[in-house]
C-alpha cells in the first residue's frame, strides 16, 4: 500500500508514529486501570472476609431475638389467658395476631429497636469485636470507592489525551488528506464509467479491469482506517464489484458444469465466453478444487495496478534474520528456565547455524512436558503485518509436523521495541493464503 502514496509530497510516516505514540499512551492508561482494578479485587476480598464475620455475628443474634420474640409471645398468651380466664391455646392464637398486627404497625420503629440491640448485644457479647467489623468495611467501602473513582478518572484522562493527541496529528495530515481523497475519489469514477459501468462480461480487458479496480478499494479502504480526517466512499463501488464477480462465478460455473474444469483447461478458446473469462475460471479453480480435497495451489493471473518486484522483495537480509534467531533462542531459554525445566533449557538447539539451512526450521526447542517444538523465525525490519516468504522445504516439514510447528514473526524496526507474533502451525495452514511467485523450470526432452 505505500505505493498508493508515493505521487503525493507527504511524509505519511506519521501516521506510524501517530499509531506508536497511540498505543503507548493507552498502555500507560491502561496499565494505570488495571492496578485500580487489582486493588479493587483485593479489597473486595478482605471485604468479603470481614463481612462473613459479621453475619456469623449477626445469624447468632438473629437466633437470640427469635427465640426471644417466641417467649414473649408466650408470657403475652399466658397473661391474657389468665387476665381474661380463656382457655390457654385460645389465648396463645390471639396473643399471635395481637403480636403480628403489632409488628405490622410498628415494623420500622421496630426494626430501628433491632437493630440498635443487635449492634448493642453484639458488641457486649463479642468484647467490641463487632463494632471493629463495621468500622473495617465502612473504611474498605471508601477505599474500593477512591479506587472506582480513579478507573473512571483514568478512562476519563485516557480519552482527553487521546483526543488531544489526535487533533494535533489532525491539524498536519488534514490537507493532504484532503488532496489524497479529491484525487482517488476522481479517479474512481473515472475508472468505474469508463472501465466498469455497463460493461459486458465479454468485452476487452473486463476482467483485468474488474481485478485492477478490485484491489484499489481495497487498498484504500485500508486507507481509510489510517485518515482521521477524510474518508473515501466506497460502498457503492465494493457493492458494484461484488454483484459483477457473483454474475462471472454464475457463467464460470455454467460452463464448468457442462464442460468440466480439464475440458475447460484444455479448450483452445475458439468459445469468444470462454476466451474471455478463462482467468477468471483461474481464480476460482481453487475453491473448486478444495471441495475436491486438493490443495496443489493455482496461481492467480489477473493484473494488479502496481508492479510488484519480487527479486527485490526476496532478497534475504542474512543480519537481521540472524538477530531475530538470536532474540527467539534467549526468548525460548529464558521461558524454559522460568518454569524449571534447565535441562530443556539447555538444549536449545540454533539448528541453521549449527546444522544449516536444510531443515526445514531454524530453532529446535522444547514444550514443558519435553516434547520437541520446530521454530521458523521469520525477522523483518519491517510492520509485523509485512508480508513474507516460506520455503517448499519448510512448508513440506511444516505440514508434517503442524502440531509441533511455530513461525516466530519478529520485527526490527528503528527506534522501536522488538515485536513478536507467534503462528502455530495449524493456524498458519488453516488462516493465511500462499500464493506462488516462482517456478523451477526444466526442459522436457
Amino acid at each position: 500500500m505505500k505505493d498508493i502514496f508515493e505521487q503525493f509530497n507527504f511524509d505519511t510516516s506519521i501516521y506510524q508514529k501517530y499509531k506508536v505514540g497511540k498505543q503507548k499512551l493507552t498502555n500507560i492508561f491502561d496499565m494505570e486501570v488495571s492496578n485500580f482494578y487489582d486493588k479493587i479485587d483485593q479489597w473486595e476480598k478482605r471485604k468479603e472476609e470481614k463481612q462473613k464475620s459479621l453475619d456469623n455475628i449477626e445469624g447468632w443474634l438473629n437466633f437470640i431475638l427469635v427465640v426471644s420474640f417466641f417467649i414473649a409471645w408466650l408470657w403475652l398468651g399466658g397473661w391474657i389467658a389468665k387476665f381474661f380466664e380463656l382457655e390457654v391455646v385460645i389465648a396463645v392464637i390471639i396473643a399471635y395476631f395481637l403480636w403480628w398486627f403489632f409488628l405490622i404497625v410498628a415494623h420500622n420503629y421496630i426494626e430501628i429497636v433491632i437493630n440498635n440491640v443487635i449492634i448493642l448485644f453484639g458488641n457486649i457479647i463479642t468484647f467490641g469485636k463487632y463494632k471493629k467489623l463495621e468500622q473495617s468495611i465502612s473504611r474498605i467501602n471508601g477505599i474500593i470507592l477512591k479506587a472506582e473513582n480513579g478507573v473512571e478518572k483514568s478512562k476519563r484522562e485516557k480519552g482527553e489525551y487521546l483526543e488531544k493527541i489526535k487533533n494535533n496529528v489532525k491539524t498536519e495530515v488534514a490537507p493532504f488528506e484532503k488532496e489524497f481523497c479529491d484525487y482517488y475519489e476522481r479517479e474512481l469514477e473515472d475508472f468505474y464509467n469508463i472501465k466498469l459501468f455497463r460493461k459486458r462480461s465479454d468485452s476487452d480487458d473486463f476482467i483485468d479491469d474488474l481485478f485492477a479496480f478490485k484491489i484499489l478499494v481495497e487498498d484504500l479502504q485500508k486507507v481509510n482506517g489510517i485518515f482521521l480526517t477524510q474518508k473515501i466512499e466506497l460502498r457503492d463501488y465494493k457493492i458494484h464489484i461484488d454483484k459483477r464477480e457473483s454474475e462471472l462465478e454464475s457463467e464460470v460455473r455454467e460452463i464448468i458444469d457442462n464442460a468440466g474444469i480439464d475440458s475447460l483447461a484444455q479448450d483452445k478458446a475458439d468459445n469468444k465466453k470462454v476466451k474471455k473469462l478463462h482467468k477468471f475460471v483461474e481464480t476460482i479453480e481453487r475453491d473448486i478444487k478444495k471441495e475436491k480435497h486438493e490443495d496443489e495451489p493455482v496461481e492467480q493471473k489477473y493484473k494488479l495496478p502496481q508492479k510488484v518486484d519480487w527479486q527485490k522483495v526476496n532478497i534475504k537480509n542474512q543480519k537481521t534474520g540472524l538477530k531475530g534467531e538470536e532474540i527467539v533462542m534467549g526468548l525460548e531459554k529464558e521461558f524454559l528456565q522460568s518454569i524449571g525445566r534447565d535441562d530443556l533449557a539447555q538444549s536449545v538447539r540454533h539448528v541453521s547455524v549449527v546444522d544449516g539451512d536444510g531443515a526445514g526450521y531454524d530453532i529446535k526447542s522444547f514444550f514443558e512436558n519435553g516434547a520437541e517444538k520446530y521454530i521458523e523465525v521469520k525477522s523483518t525490519v519491517n510492520s509485523i503485518g509485512a508480508q513474507y516468504f516460506i520455503s517448499s522445504n519448510e512448508l513440506a516439514f511444516l505440514r508434517e509436523n503442524k502440531e509441533n510447528y511455530f513461525i516466530y514473526r519478529v520485527s526490527l524496526k528503528d527506534n522501536e521495541e522488538v515485536t513478536l507474533q507467534v503462528i502455530s502451525g495449524e493456524d498458519f495452514l488453516a488462516e493465511y493464503t500462499l500464493n506462488p511467485v516462482q517456478y523451477s523450470v526444466k526442459s522436457k526432452a
